[in-house]
């Protein structure tokens, strides 16, 4: 089995990643100037390559943003295109419901189709309520919760079960069903990813 790493309390070398056994991460991005702790930069992102590692990424503001709708998924998804921009990748990006439930199915539907990206390049996160109620509206499938509850087309499956420690910091580990990547996609080894409700937060 392939797991990939997700992770947000520091930035880790590919190498770092790399001697840990992963073959992968997926990391946070925002625009240029709103980057912080969790979400990837220039010089980690090309260190995960320069270390074969697939690389995709994932945006998300608060657990709200599924809420947002139409207006909000182009807010989000401008913000995290100028992000993939400026690292030069051209793959798919995730976009999050990051609770148990959907309170609101039009509105997060609503919230990806407003990707600016185009629908080829708009991923999902969530639990199985949300990956199911994406289809249609995403094109990559990221699923939390427990693996007997793993939908047909989800691509990549959060263990919310084991977290793993690599260079000091506490991650995710993500088994890799099928990795989707666009045609002519870039952000792969050089081919050519628990919140506070009011705050900005990583999962």
């Amino acid at each position: 089995m392939t797991y990939w790493l997700d992770y947000s309390a520091a930035k880790l070398t590919g190498a770092m990643v790399k001697a840990a056994g992963y073959t992968g991460v997926i990391r946070y991005i925002d625009a240029p100037n709103l980057l912080s702790t969790k979400h990837t930069n220039l010089n980690e992102y090309r260190s995960h390559l320069a270390a074969g590692l697939t690389v995709r990424l994932v945006h998300q503001g608060t657990t709200k943003d599924a809420d947002s709708g139409f207006q909000g998924g182009v807010n989000r998804a401008t913000r995290a295109k100028a992000g993939a921009d400026y690292l030069g990748y051209t793959g798919v990006i995730f976009f999050t419901n990051d609770r148990t439930t959907v309170p609101n199915v039009a509105a997060w539907q609503a919230y990806l189709d407003g990707s600016v990206l185009g629908k080829e390049r708009a991923g999902a996160y969530g639990f199985n309520n949300a990956l199911n109620a994406a289809i249609g509206h995403a094109s990559a499938f990221w699923q939390a919760g427990r693996h007997s509850d793993l939908v047909p087309h989800a691509n990549f499956w959060q263990d919310n079960n084991v977290q793993v420690t690599v260079g000091g910091i506490t991650c995710d580990r993500n088994l890799v069903i099928s990795d989707y990547n666009i045609s002519g996609g870039g952000g792969g080894a050089l081919i050519g990813a628990p919140d506070d409700e009011d705050e900005e937060e990583s999962m």
